[in-house]
């Protein structure tokens, strides 16, 4: 019993799960990067997310949406959970703006720091390059928040199916070909809401970064950057949902169909392609201008 006892009090203290973990990672990414530890404190020991919740939710919504393929009339019970993704949905996201709301600010202050402290030189002298250091920041602003974006991805697997698949058996009936289509839909949609959890901060973060390297003052680089991420996501929210791309019924009664291909531009493309673009461009910007000085 001793040697049990003992035994689970070694595995309780033993970080070298936690280490190898944090490994994966890429190295600005990491908790253990010396400029993500200096901003995190008693955060650096944030425990990094593990993948295999992940793999076992979204397989469990695969094997749920292939047997509705084979059994159509099982669809109405494999969406059952409708309602609670209807309840559940909009609390997560009022949670996700508030995750990126604190990335937006933890992120211009660390920045604003440096400027106002006049210690970004001395990062400059360090091995790391000068995206690692901005990135270093980013990661920093997301470990503080990493429970929050680990709850919020795990939601997004679980509920975020239903209203997908409501909305794509819509756009793909239920029959011939549509059948397959609309829940492999629901599938990429659910791996593309997941992923932007995780780059939509990062990108926020960026964004941060930079506006809190060419404007003065801490306030007005934290207001700059929440008021252009919200543009950037009112934006690509309101041309997701334009009538010419959902589809809609003029006056005369003609119904115009849904544009297809934009739909999977606007759904599946664009949200990964443009946090990717902007965080590429803002990041190559933001080396430029601190090399010019």
């Amino acid at each position: 019993m001793a040697a049990k006892t003992r035994s689970a009090q070694r595995s309780i203290t033993d970080l070298t799960q936690y280490g190898s973990t944090v490994e994966q990672l890429p190295y600005w990414a990491r908790s253990t990067n010396p400029i993500v530890r200096r901003h995190l404190g008693l955060y650096w020991r944030t425990v990094p997310p593990e993948l295999h919740p992940f793999y076992v939710m979204f397989g469990t919504w695969v094997v749920l949406l292939a047997i509705g393929i084979v059994l159509p009339p099982l669809f109405g019970f494999i969406m059952i959970s409708f309602l609670a993704s209807v309840m559940i949905v909009p609390l997560a996201m009022l949670l996700y703006g508030h995750v990126l709301l604190n990335v937006a600010i933890e992120s211009a202050r660390t920045m604003q720091q440096e400027i106002s402290n006049d210690t970004f030189t001395l990062l400059r002298a360090t091995p790391m390059s000068l995206t690692q250091v901005f990135l270093g920041k980013v990661a920093a602003a997301m470990w503080r928040r990493m429970d929050d974006i680990i709850m919020l991805a795990q939601i997004a697997i679980v509920f975020s199916p239903p209203l997908l698949f409501t909305i794509y058996s819509d756009l793909w009936k239920l029959e011939g070909a549509g059948l397959v289509i609309a829940p492999l839909m629901t599938l990429v949609a659910t791996l593309v809401v997941t992923v932007r959890i995780i780059l939509e901060p990062v990108m926020i973060g960026v964004l941060a970064v930079f506006i809190g390297l060419v404007i003065e003052g801490r306030s007005r680089a934290i207001a700059s950057a929440v008021f252009i991420g919200s543009f950037y996501f009112i934006l690509l929210n309101l041309l997701a949902r334009l009538p010419t791309i959902r589809g809609f019924t003029t006056a005369d009664g003609i119904e115009i169909p849904p544009n297809i291909p934009l739909i999977i531009l606007m759904d599946l493309v664009l949200p990964i392609v443009l946090p990717l673009l902007i965080i590429f461009g803002l990041l190559k910007l933001s080396e430029r201008i601190v090399t010019s000085d």
